[in-house]
């Protein structure tokens, strides 16, 4: 685990998504899933040499999935139309 600041703000599709204070030269990578200590913020979708770019979980092209470690269930969420909640899980069976 790796602790970065958000040093601004980059916009894709309209939404606002977070520059982080770490990139390439400190191991973070495409993909990558970003936390807090409240739980999962988004993922990276560019690391440059010094930076990297973080899809927030709130972006309309952002989803998130989970699984439930006692039954295995897999469920995925996606924020619809312009509301900030996800408003719908998918069931994965």
């Amino acid at each position: 685990m790796l602790a970065a600041r958000v040093i601004g703000t980059k916009r894709r599709h309209g939404e606002p998504n977070d520059l982080l204070d770490r990139g390439e030269r400190d191991g973070i990578r495409r993909n990558m899933g970003v936390i807090t200590p409240d739980g999962v913020v988004g993922k990276v979708v560019e690391s440059y040499r010094d930076t990297a770019q973080v899809l927030l979980l709130t972006d309309r092209e952002s989803g998130v999935g989970a699984m439930l470690s006692d039954s295995r269930i897999s469920k995925s969420g996606r924020r619809h139309g312009r509301a900030a909640a996800f408003d719908e899980i998918y069931s994965y069976r």
